[in-house]
């Protein structure tokens, strides 16, 4: 988790593109880590990483209306916006009309 943390900060610093040289290989970006990370977070169902480094990625929801009613017909919660309160939302149930 360490190196994740250092890599989160050369992404901010120096960008997703850079070459991190892990392992003493080139050509290993710090893209290709957390891609990698989001990978293993989805498998490992850690939602809150795989929302974080999602948001790292860039990655979008093509529709996001679908994918949201998905998810709360489920009765699952929802997290919206970036944590920490109060930029972070929790929809637990649909909106009555």
């Amino acid at each position: 988790m360490c190196n994740v943390h250092v890599h989160c900060v050369d992404d901010v610093v120096r960008g997703p593109d850079w070459d991190t040289h892990m392992e003493g290989r080139p050509g290993c970006k710090v893209r290709d880590l957390l891609t990698e990370l989001y990978d293993k977070a989805g498998h490992a169902k850690q939602w809150w990483l795989v929302r974080h480094t999602a948001g790292m990625l860039r990655k979008k929801v093509e529709d996001l209306a679908k994918a949201a009613t998905d998810i709360i017909v489920r009765q699952k919660q929802l997290a919206v916006g970036l944590p920490p309160e109060p930029r972070e939302k929790i929809i637990i149930r649909s909106a009555s009309l």
